[in-house]
């Protein structure tokens, strides 16, 4: 309910207070869908930088890539309008090539994207490999926002996939 009320604010206008309830819940409930609402929100208000921040953090969230394709559209036109125009193409591509997976027409958006863009449908690539790549582009960004610190490894955790390193500053972290 909080956050369908939290959209109905910003599509009334109020990007800001929308936003603020959308971050409140984000700190309770981690899902892409909040953080894909908050990027769009601040790309409507001309915030590019946080909106592909939010964009981005969704994007490596889990969730079903098909259900995402409004969010690579909009990353699209966030890289574009950056000047990353071959990435930013690429999530067009991806987001065309995600509905036609699932069997849905084309939107108005995403062919009007194509248009802008000077993209022609033959350009796609099949959305596995779009998915596998532009992965890999994300997590380098994401890694970018993250703040860097030393420490060593403290333990290993049985499973050998986390543990924890004891960080320089004095604090642990916690690693997976």
């Amino acid at each position: 309910f909080k956050w369908r009320r939290a959209i109905a604010k910003g599509y009334l206008g109020s990007k800001e207070e929308a936003i603020a309830e959308l971050v409140a819940i984000l700190k309770q409930k981690r899902e892409w869908f909040v953080q894909s609402e908050i990027a769009h929100l601040y790309y409507e208000s001309g915030k590019t930088e946080e909106a592909l921040r939010y964009a981005i953090d969704a994007a490596c969230n889990q969730g079903e890539p098909e259900k995402k394709w409004k969010l690579f559209l909009l990353m699209g036109r966030l890289l574009c309008d950056k000047g990353m125009v071959e990435e930013g193409k690429k999530h067009i591509l991806l987001a065309r090539e995600l509905r036609n997976r699932s069997g849905w027409k084309d939107s108005e958006e995403i062919e009007e994207a194509m248009d802008e863009f000077g993209l022609e449908e033959e350009q796609g690539m099949p959305a596995s490999t779009l998915l596998r790549d532009l992965g890999k582009y994300w997590y380098d960004i994401k890694g970018d926002y993250c703040p860097r610190s030393e420490g060593t490894i403290k333990n290993i955790l049985t499973n050998n996939r986390a543990g924890f390193i004891d960080g320089d500053d004095g604090k642990d972290y916690y690693f997976r």
